[in-house]
């Protein structure tokens, strides 16, 4: 393994001066400009090109204004995890409360939303919906409007 890897970074290292060397024998390329291409931008962009048909949209669940998902009433209550997700999201607690209960109703406590509605990363492991920090309780003991 580890002549693996030396022969990996070696070839990683050639592509590098290689990709350099193109990019100053560009007629666009201007010395006075003094641009670099560092190794680390270099290695960041092979990362995003050889793993880009891996990247997984994150699970959407639309749901009316009207219903909540019923796996928030799932038990044991240790089954909803945070997720950290690879992609934000509106939470919909957020939505939710802010367009039926806040704005008619009045009826949640503990989730206090105001005007905006966040933008959040977190997934419950769970139900595989987008919760800010604020919501991810109060929603998962919400039982009815």
């Amino acid at each position: 393994m580890p002549l693996f890897y030396y022969l990996l970074d070696t070839a990683i290292c050639n592509a590098y001066i290689l990709s350099e060397h193109y990019r100053k024998s560009r007629p666009s390329y201007n010395p006075k400009k003094r641009i670099r291409g560092t190794h680390r931008a270099f290695r960041e962009a092979l990362i995003d090109a050889l793993l880009i048909q891996y990247k997984i949209a994150p699970i959407r669940i639309y749901t009316s204004p009207q219903h909540l998902p019923i796996s928030r009433l799932d038990r044991p209550i240790h089954i909803h995890s945070k997720k950290l997700a690879s992609y934000s999201g509106l939470c919909l607690f957020c939505r939710f409360s802010k367009d039926m209960c806040n704005v008619r109703l009045g009826h949640i406590t503990g989730c206090n939303t105001g005007i905006k509605v966040h933008s959040t990363r977190i997934l419950c492991n769970h139900c595989g919906i987008y919760l800010c920090g604020r919501c991810f309780v109060p929603f998962h003991n919400f039982k009815s409007v």
